[in-house]
């Protein structure tokens, strides 16, 4: 892998599923909590960012119907 030119993508990433309260949080929160996947993309992101790659943050949106 080159740093350089790779980059690591992080989708929906948003306070509606990551954040307690958040609109969706209940929907994903125990999947999230058994997999640790916040605390695992912390770490994939700072050691992406440390190797000198990007880290890309990529949100859900929706279009009316």
């Amino acid at each position: 892998m080159k740093p350089e030119s790779t980059a690591l993508v992080l989708i929906e990433f948003q306070n509606d599923f990551t954040t307690p309260g958040g609109t969706l949080h209940d929907a994903v929160k125990q999947v999230m909590d058994e997999t640790g996947t916040v605390e695992h993309a912390v770490q994939a992101a700072d050691a992406m960012r440390e190797a000198g790659g990007a880290v890309l943050h990529v949100p859900i949106s929706f279009a009316p119907g």
